[in-house]
């Protein structure tokens, strides 16, 4: 069962796709406050969503895995 749940919207600035808005979704466990998991999203079609899909293309190029998959 979830202890906290964040919601709201970022503005990020990334160094390959440059600034980008997201919105943000944080959920954290009642037995372990101190790690959340992550959801960032940006609505289909938009410009930030096309930065998120180069973004993601620019990870496959460079061979990027997960760092916990």
């Amino acid at each position: 069962m979830a202890s906290g749940l964040f919601s709201g919207r970022s503005r990020l600035r990334h160094p390959v796709v440059g600034e980008l808005s997201v919105d943000c979704q944080a959920l954290t466990g009642i037995d372990d406050q101190e790690q959340a998991i992550v959801l960032l999203t940006a609505p289909r079609g938009s410009p930030d969503h096309e930065a998120t899909k180069r973004l993601d293309a620019w990870a496959d190029r460079q061979q990027l895995q997960p760092s916990h998959p």
